[in-house]
C-alpha cells in the first residue's frame, strides 16, 4: 500500500508598503499563511525583479491563518515585480 503525505502550502501577499530611505526605499511586505502547514520564515526567498533579497521578518514561523511582516531595505526606486517563495521541510516523500 502506498501513501502520499500531502502538504498544503499556500501564502498570499496581503500588503506591500514602502518608505523612503535616503535616495532608496525600504519595502514592507505582509504575508498571510492560507495553507495548513507551519512555515519557517528563514526558508523564505524574496525576489524583487527576479533577484533574491536579504530580509528581516517579524517572526521565526508563519503559522496557518497568521501573518508575518517582512522588511527588505535599500531598494532603488522604480517599478518592481515582487515574489515570495516558500520552502517546506521536511520534503514530501512517498511511502
Amino acid at each position: 500500500n502506498r501513501y502520499v503525505d500531502q502538504i498544503q502550502t499556500d501564502i498570499i501577499i496581503s500588503g506591500v508598503t514602502n518608505s523612503t530611505n535616503g535616495t532608496n526605499y525600504d519595502i514592507n511586505i505582509t504575508v498571510e499563511n492560507t495553507g495548513s502547514t507551519n512555515l519557517e520564515t528563514r526558508h523564505f526567498n524574496i525576489l524583487i525583479n527576479g533577484e533574491s533579497q536579504r530580509f528581516t521578518c517579524s517572526s521565526s514561523y508563519l503559522f496557518p491563518e497568521d501573518v508575518a511582516y517582512f522588511n527588505v531595505t535599500d531598494i532603488s526606486s522604480g517599478s518592481k515585480k515582487l515574489k515570495v517563495v516558500t520552502i517546506t521541510f521536511p520534503p514530501v516523500f512517498f511511502r
